[in-house]
């Protein structure tokens, strides 16, 4: 009976020392990593931020290689890296602001072949499309022909390997969007866009297009599964259709989800937690 006490103590220490060893690996690591970062900010020209960021690019994906990149908080890298809530892939995203007021997109896709252990994974690279294709609403893409923005929340989606992310992207110097993409892992195979919209014609993705000087609220309520949004209404009625003058209007609609789909609902009741966007504005239903 000591005997074998003695083996799961040395079992249990082992393992935890391995567990160290990797994290301490990956922290060696980081402070370079985060010089790298940072050199993508201070480039002056769109040339040195595209080979600061390139170079930034190929190390963290041979340190997301390295055991324990998984659950490694990275915390001096300011950037997404959000962990799905099933622990089934972690995303790396960035962005590169351009000269002319767009900005460039990258992302890591970090997928551990097996939830248990993280010491054999995957790593799959987006790869955002300079020039935006036609019907982009309606269609599938690879990771390679990926349109590029900015995680702040993932969905899962019922579907097996299938999950809504809510994204951000600077479109120019005069619009903003939000967008809600569906991402599907296969394996080490994402694509992006799913036909999970009702309401919405064949939709395969959501995007509101609205100005750059105002924000827009898109937000997922686990509790109720719903996903709700500010409706985007132009500033005057003769500007219909030109989004750089668009902009919430104080109503709230949502997707709700229901039998595997999300189908959409105008003007749901929702109280939106006061920001200092709204220091002008005084809303009766905000105290």
């Amino acid at each position: 009976m000591q005997t074998m006490s003695k083996g799961l103590l040395l079992l249990f220490f082992g393992v935890l020392g391995t567990g160290l060893l990797a994290q301490s690996s990956i922290e060696a690591l980081e402070s370079d990593l985060a010089k790298q970062y940072e050199a993508i900010r201070n480039a002056t020209s769109d040339e040195d931020k595209m080979a600061a960021s390139d170079a930034f690019k190929s190390n963290l994906k041979s340190t997301l290689f390295k055991a324990g990149a998984m659950s490694y908080p990275f915390e001096q890298l300011n950037l997404c890296k959000l962990v799905s809530p099933d622990g089934h892939f972690r995303l790396f995203n960035w962005n590169i602001p351009m000269a002319d007021g767009t900005h460039r997109y990258e992302a890591l896709v970090l997928i551990p072949k097996s939830i248990k252990d993280d010491s054999m994974v995957d790593v799959v690279e987006l790869n955002a499309v300079l020039d935006e294709p036609d019907r982009l609403e309606s269609r599938t893409f690879k990771n390679n022909e990926w349109m590029g923005f900015l995680v702040y929340d993932i969905i899962p989606n019922t579907s097996q390997g299938q999950y809504l992310l809510l994204a951000w992207d600077g479109h120019d110097r005069t619009r903003n969007r939000k967008i809600i993409d569906v991402m599907t892992l296969n394996g080490k195979n994402v694509r992006m866009g799913a036909p999970v919209f009702k309401g919405n014609g064949n939709s395969r993705r959501i995007i509101f297009t609205y100005a750059e000087d105002l924000t827009m609220s898109l937000i997922y309520d686990k509790k109720d599964r719903l996903i709700i949004f500010d409706h985007l209404a132009p500033s005057s009625p003769r500007l219909e259709g030109q989004y750089q003058f668009y902009g919430p209007d104080m109503s709230f609609d949502a997707y709700v989800f229901s039998k595997g789909n999300w189908t959409f609902e105008s003007n749901v009741e929702f109280l939106r937690k006061r920001t200092d966007k709204d220091r002008n504005f005084n809303d009766p239903r905000i105290k």
